[in-house]
C-alpha cells in the first residue's frame, strides 16, 4: 500500500502526542546556530551535548526579553528553554521555543552544554 506525504506526517504528529512529547517542557540547551528570517523568527539549532535539533523561537518577545539581559540569540547562549517538539509540513520536526528562564542565561563555548 503506497501512503501520502500527508499520512506520514500525521502518523509521525499523533506519536509525539500519544508518547506526551507536544506540551511545553523546559530543556537545558545551547544555541549552537541562529539566524532571523525576513519575518523577524529567530531560527536556528539547539544543542544538548552532542545533539543538535532544529529550532523556531515562536514567541517574538523573547528578543527583547533576551536584550533586557545583555544577551542575544547567538552561538553560545545557554539556558533553560521551555520548548514544545513539533513536526512542521514545511521544515520537519522543531522545536518550538515558547520562553527562556533569564535566570539560566549564560555563555558557553559551542558545545559546552
Amino acid at each position: 500500500m503506497t501512503r501520502t506525504v500527508q499520512s506520514l506526517l500525521d502518523d509521525a504528529r499523533n506519536a509525539l502526542a500519544e508518547a506526551g512529547l507536544t506540551e511545553l517542557e523546559w530543556t537545558l540547551a545551547q544555541v549552537v546556530t541562529a539566524s532571523r528570517t525576513d519575518s523577524d523568527l529567530v531560527v536556528g539549532e539547539l544543542g544538548w551535548r552532542s545533539r543538535r535539533l532544529r529550532f523556531a523561537a515562536v514567541n517574538r518577545s523573547l528578543h527583547y526579553v533576551l536584550a533586557q539581559q545583555g544577551a542575544a540569540w547567538q552561538p553560545g547562549l545557554c539556558g533553560e528553554f521551555s520548548v514544545r517538539l513539533v513536526i512542521h509540513p514545511r521544515y520537519g520536526f522543531q522545536a518550538e521555543v515558547h520562553d527562556i528562564d533569564v535566570r539560566s542565561i549564560r555563555y558557553t563555548a559551542p558545545g559546552g552544554v
